[in-house]
């Protein structure tokens, strides 16, 4: 289900219009760190398999670089008449289903919280 429809649905009644407001406002944000996820997974791994053919690392720059080149290849495939827009729509939505998993698993992760040392048996 979109997220169009349910935010009006909630907008008519009087206890779900703040979350409709919430849902409509945070709609496009999700959007873009969707396509922003999408696009640093296709930057990764061009330049990951780029550093890995010289022998090199992938620092942060590297992937700052690979996150513009992938950006600038997205814009490039959108232009495509119908497989682009499609291949950029299936890129948002995959991006955005790893963007929700990424921080599901990071909001379950376990904290480095000290073990208690076992108690002594006489």
């Amino acid at each position: 289900m979109s997220e169009q429809p349910a935010a009006v649905v909630f907008l008519v009644t009087v206890i779900g219009a703040p979350l409709g407001v919430l849902l409509l406002f945070f709609y496009p944000v999700m959007l873009m760190f969707g396509y922003l996820t999408g696009a640093l997974f296709v930057g990764d791994q061009i330049m990951g398999w780029w550093a890995r053919r010289r022998g090199r690392a992938l620092t942060p720059a590297l992937r700052s670089v690979a996150l513009a080149i992938a950006l600038l290849l997205l814009l490039a495939a959108a232009r495509i008449p119908l497989g682009g827009c499609v291949a950029v729509m299936v890129l948002l939505m995959l991006g955005l289903g790893a963007f929700w998993i990424e921080v599901y698993r990071r909001y379950v992760q376990p904290r480095d919280v000290p073990v208690p040392a076992p108690i002594p048996s006489e």
